[in-house]
């Protein structure tokens, strides 16, 4: 169901496992081999379906923050 909404997206920012810190919300699990299990499968999702995707793996924010807006911005081109 959400690959055929795929093009809808102009961008997909893919931030792996770990990069964001974990927040306990009471719906997400806490068990990380979980959490490692879903993120591995969206990346499959990724490459099976060749979705196009940019990772953001920088370890501060307002670095990762200039890289997202340079990607977007390099569209406008």
């Amino acid at each position: 169901i959400y690959l055929k909404n795929m093009e809808i997206y102009d961008f997909i920012f893919y931030l792996p496992i770990g990069r964001i810190p974990f927040t306990y919300d009471g719906y997400r699990s806490k068990d990380k081999e979980s959490n490692k299990n879903v993120d591995n499968y969206i990346l499959e999702m990724f490459q099976k379906n060749e979705i196009k995707y940019h990772k953001v793996d920088i370890s501060d924010f307002e670095s990762s923050l200039e890289y997202v807006l340079n990607i977007i911005g390099k569209s406008d081109e």
